[in-house]
């Protein structure tokens, strides 16, 4: 399971149109506990991440972390098996979701000049879309398999 960073928290947060400081008022926490979670200098509770979910309604944005951060949720966790078309299409989900997690934040950013200027944003969003692509190929190579190609 790939690593869930600080960013994606900050990102989720950017998504949602909230402050340091409106998230920190709403969770009662220090906006410097958030900046520090966000710049992977400290990581935040399970019941934090879930405060957050419900905030920044972002879905999944729990279960993502606890796989990430938690052997014992991992080893309870049992996820579709990847090597059915049923994985391969929930895959495909996740892998969506987390290109439109970013996908405001790059087009403010193209919106000024027309390129990517956020390095960081660039080479994550890349990497989001050719994960996407490869999802993709999976399935329509199941699915053409299975149904024969239309």
């Amino acid at each position: 399971m790939p690593e869930f960073r600080g960013y994606e928290l900050r990102t989720a947060r950017e998504q949602a149109g909230l402050r340091l400081w409106q998230v920190a008022q709403e969770i009662h926490t220090p906006e410097s506990c958030i900046r520090r979670w966000e710049g992977d200098e400290a990581e935040p509770s399970p019941e934090v991440i879930d405060q957050l979910e419900e905030l920044y309604k972002c879905p999944m944005l729990w279960h993502r972390w606890m796989l990430s951060h938690s052997d014992s949720y991992r080893r309870h966790y049992s996820p579709v098996s990847d090597t059915t078309t049923m994985g391969s299409v929930l895959r495909n989900r996740y892998a969506i979701e987390d290109i439109l997690r970013l996908q405001e934040a790059i087009e403010r950013d193209v919106s000024d000049d027309g390129q990517i200027d956020n390095m960081m944003n660039r080479d994550k969003y890349i990497e989001l879309i050719k994960k996407a692509v490869a999802c993709l190929s999976d399935t329509l190579a199941r699915i053409e398999k299975r149904g024969g190609a239309k």
